[in-house]
């Protein structure tokens, strides 16, 4: 190494140190305190709530990074356990009917960055133990956590909104549902809905062993989509399933007509009853079982670029 390098490289080490040393005094000045940063960890905090019958109607979740779970309670209270740390509070209230969970956060801009906060790694999520009860709403809404909808959940609309989490719902009997996320999976089962819709952009989306009575709308952009062993009630079903590079996969599910569109995703439909099947490709490849194809009930499936096979039951 030369000797000018040499010199560049003693200044820029004193300037590295020069700066470190600037950095670390400022923080202190405005009460910066790593080790107390790093220490912080998160603790179970619970709510309890006495309700009497039919009080609860709605509820609102406002999460950002912890997972939000709902389970069914002993009895009529309603206990919220909230996994909480030094700054990072819930407010929960019970006001009209309407349960409010609201995470509060009161930390510093230093306790924010996320390269100083190793807690994130930790579980920091809401559980919600519920009575028996029918409600008229719920509304979750976070960015990075899961949502968790097991069996005990009965609503006439439900609103599950994520960036990056996966929704799971289990057994959830609700007449609307939208359920969203970014990049996370949507996952339904033994549902029984009325309205379904389910929107992510890479995510998959699958609902299997699952009543749809009116509408099933799945739209996708790089996810996914598999419907297995959907069936209706009484009503008039309709599908309605948009991706553009997502596989299709529609497995023994019935309906009174379905619409399928894809770029350059396949579509492959198995173990269906007799539709009126209509195709439109423009470089796939196409089969359609002849066993099927004069029923009456529309099935229309477009792609540009992926194949359609369709194969009776």
């Amino acid at each position: 190494m030369k000797r000018g390098e040499r010199t560049m490289l003693f200044i820029a080490l004193v300037l590295i140190v020069a700066g470190i040393a600037l950095a670390t005094s400022a923080a202190a000045s405005v009460g910066f305190d790593m080790p107390k940063v790093l220490s912080d960890d998160y603790q179970d905090v619970e709510r309890r709530i006495e309700t009497t019958d039919g009080e609860l109607t709605d509820i609102v979740v406002d999460a950002v990074d912890g997972d939000v779970r709902f389970d069914v309670a002993e009895g009529n209270e309603i206990l919220v356990v909230c996994s909480e740390r030094r700054g990072v509070t819930h407010e929960v209230s019970l006001r009209g009917g309407v349960l409010e969970i609201r995470r509060v956060d009161e930390r510093k801009w230093y306790e924010r960055i996320a390269v100083m906060d190793f807690t994130f790694l930790r579980d920091g999520g809401i559980t919600v133990f519920l009575p028996p009860c029918y409600l008229k709403n719920v509304e979750v809404e976070t960015v990075s956590g899961d949502v968790e909808l097991p069996d005990g959940i009965k609503t006439d609309e439900l609103h599950v909104k994520t960036t990056s989490g996966d929704i799971n719902a289990v057994s959830v009997q609700c007449y609307r549902a939208e359920l969203s996320s970014t990049s996370g999976e949507v996952r339904c089962k033994y549902m029984r809905a009325g309205e379904l819709s389910a929107e992510t952009t890479s995510g998959d989306v699958t609902v299997e062993a699952s009543t749809v009575d009116v509408s099933l709308a799945v739209k996708t952009v790089s996810g996914g989509v598999e419907l297995r062993s959907i069936s209706r009630h009484m009503w008039s079903t309709n599908y309605d399933i948009v991706t553009t590079s997502g596989d299709v996969r529609l497995s023994a599910s019935d309906a009174n007509s379905i619409k399928i569109k894809t770029v350059s995703g396949d579509v492959r439909c198995d173990s269906m009853g007799p539709m009126d099947f209509v195709t439109s490709t423009v470089s796939g490849d196409v089969h359609i079982d002849a066993a099927i194809s004069m029923g009456t009930s529309p099935c229309n499936i477009t792609t540009t670029s992926g194949d359609i096979t369709v194969e009776g039951e």
